[in-house]
């Protein structure tokens, strides 16, 4: 078994296209002390990975919305 210390989160995004994609690696104690990370539930070792994976990729993309055209209501 791996010891806590040689975990990695290892994160992806992509667009779609050729070339468009930005992969990089952490260690999972850059953001967590190991009883912390112990301490975790499942579900909550999810929820965190997945809260750390979207602040990393709003670092690399900028999503927007609007509506035009017509009367907006």
């Amino acid at each position: 078994m791996n010891s806590f210390n040689d975990l990695k989160i290892k994160l992806s995004i992509s667009i779609g296209y050729a070339g468009a994609k930005r992969t990089d690696e952490h260690s999972l104690s850059d953001y967590f002390e190991e009883d912390e990370w112990a301490s975790l539930s499942e579900e909550e070792k999810t929820k965190a990975l997945d809260e750390i994976v979207d602040e990393w990729a709003s670092n690399y993309i900028d999503i927007g919305v609007s509506l035009v055209g017509g009367e907006h209501v």
